[in-house]
């Protein structure tokens, strides 16, 4: 009977010990052990570009590079800014692989430029400085950017993103028109004096001729001569020495 009590005892122990095991093995098939990481760091998503390359963003939204002047143009269409007019001949901005200058509206124009690298704000500086009647402003991506005004500057940047990039503006001073010149009237020259007949001699000091009853010179004393209506006169001493009628 002890025996038996003994092996009772000695079952049921043996019965818990299996089925504590039983317990775990079932846990370990729920709750997998983590594994030695491999050591290569997970990829990470990017937006891609329309020309494939993902770029940084310099705004609040994800901004693209561009391959072409035609693709930032067809953005700007998307984005309810139609830019027409344009042509894509050689740019003329130095460094620039693509280029076209077209219309937002009827008295807005603006430049676009694609560059094969990034653009750096020296480079947008150095093309936007203006001398005209109004500031430039670029809208500048990782490699392109569009020249704009004031006005138009931060449509352009809702659409495609990037930074706005005021150019250096030297507008020129208003001439000021020349004062007009002060008209001065010069006194009239005095008259001439007037010339005697040819016939009439002597003259006077002033090239005068002699009328009858004029005082004579001491050097005419005695002469004769004309009066300045052609009678002739002598240097008489008539109560003084006056030219007389002969």
């Amino acid at each position: 009977m002890e025996f038996i009590r003994n092996h009772k005892v000695l079952t049921a122990l043996g019965g818990i010990i299996a089925l504590l095991v039983i317990l775990g093995v079932i846990g370990a098939n729920t709750h997998p052990q983590p594994t030695a990481s491999s050591g290569i760091p997970s990829a990470t998503a990017t937006r891609a570009s329309p020309s494939g390359i993902p770029s940084p963003s310099l705004s609040n939204h994800t901004t693209f590079t561009y391959s072409s002047a035609q693709q930032l143009v067809a953005s700007l269409r998307r984005g309810g800014l139609p830019c027409t007019g344009g042509d894509y001949s050689t740019p003329v901005v130095s460094g620039a692989t693509s280029e076209t200058a077209c219309d937002l509206s009827s008295s807005e124009q603006t430049l676009i430029d694609v560059f094969p690298r990034t653009v750096s704000k020296a480079m947008v500086l150095k093309n936007s400085a203006s001398t005209g009647t109004e500031q430039i402003f670029s809208v500048v991506g990782p490699n392109w950017w569009v020249q704009v005004s004031h006005a138009y500057a931060n449509r352009v940047k809702a659409i495609l993103g990037g930074g706005i990039i005021a150019g250096p503006w030297h507008p020129q001073a208003q001439s000021t028109p020349s004062p007009s010149p002060t008209l001065t009237h010069s006194a009239a020259p005095p008259p001439a004096p007037t010339t005697a007949p040819a016939a009439c001699s002597p003259l006077t000091n002033g090239g005068n001729c002699y009328e009858p009853g004029e005082y004579c010179r001491n050097s005419d004393h005695g002469m004769s001569g004309v009066a300045g209506d052609g009678e002739k006169i002598i240097c008489a001493d008539n109560d003084g020495w006056r030219w007389e009628p002969v």
